[in-house]
């Protein structure tokens, strides 16, 4: 079974140091031996015959890094369906970022979501993923992890489309 791991917020400008040799080693010694990182930016596909905890890899991260790092787990299904579902037809890439949930959000939850509020962006939820599409950039945009997590109670990352895409090839590579 594979599933990625998409740890929020490390090695960003020169924050939250985590190094992706010491957590693949580190996840090797909890069960993980089969793991590839993407980037410095905490993205790792591993294969296991068990279920990956979220709750387990944050108390890996924070007892070898001393860090408390939002970690959010999906399966390769998962990761496929942030690609298929994605409602934006016309993007730039850079500009298309997939915030992936720790939980699903009802379609009614997502309908009720009142997007007029991040104007210019676009945003759209569909299940574990919400979609930004930014008419500008990420960082001066009110459409942040602060939406789902707050509006819907869930832990989130985000990952640009470029980023998103090659999850899903490492997925089908490994």
């Amino acid at each position: 079974m594979k599933s990625a791991i998409l740890l929020r917020g490390i090695n960003v400008g020169g924050h939250n140091k985590v190094p992706m040799g010491e957590l693949k080693e580190a996840l090797a010694g909890i069960g993980y031996p089969d793991t590839v990182t993407y980037l410095n930016s905490g993205n790792v596909v591993v294969g296991a015959d068990h279920v990956v905890e979220a709750s387990t890899i944050s108390n890996l991260v924070e007892s070898k890094f001393g860090l408390d790092i939002p970690v959010v787990v999906q399966k390769k299904a998962q990761i496929e369906a942030a690609i298929k579902n994605n409602p934006f037809t016309k993007f730039e890439p850079k500009r298309l970022h997939v915030m992936y949930l720790d939980g699903s959000v009802s379609a009614s939850k997502a309908q009720a979501l009142d997007t007029s509020i991040y104007e210019p962006d676009q945003i759209a939820v569909k299940g574990r993923h919400m979609y930004v599409l930014y008419k500008k950039d990420s960082w001066s945009s009110k459409a942040t992890i602060k939406v789902p997590e707050s509006l819907f109670g869930v832990t989130a990352t985000a990952r640009n489309w470029n980023t998103a895409q090659k999850l899903v090839e490492l997925m089908s590579n490994k």
